[in-house]
């Protein structure tokens, strides 16, 4: 899956709320976290360097 068709899959997810993308992250299993404030130029960049 290329970054941009990740962009396009979450930009769809029940998790975007007011057109801002909410990420859920796991402390623990069963601890989740919501994180309302993503930087998405970071979030790409960071997908981006996994991907290379």
């Amino acid at each position: 899956m290329t970054v941009d068709c990740f962009f396009h899959m979450i930009a769809l997810d029940k998790k975007v709320k007011n057109g801002q993308l909410r990420l859920v992250l796991l402390r623990e299993l069963g601890h989740g976290i919501i994180f309302d404030s993503v930087n998405l130029l970071l979030l790409r960049e960071t997908l981006e360097s996994i991907r290379n």
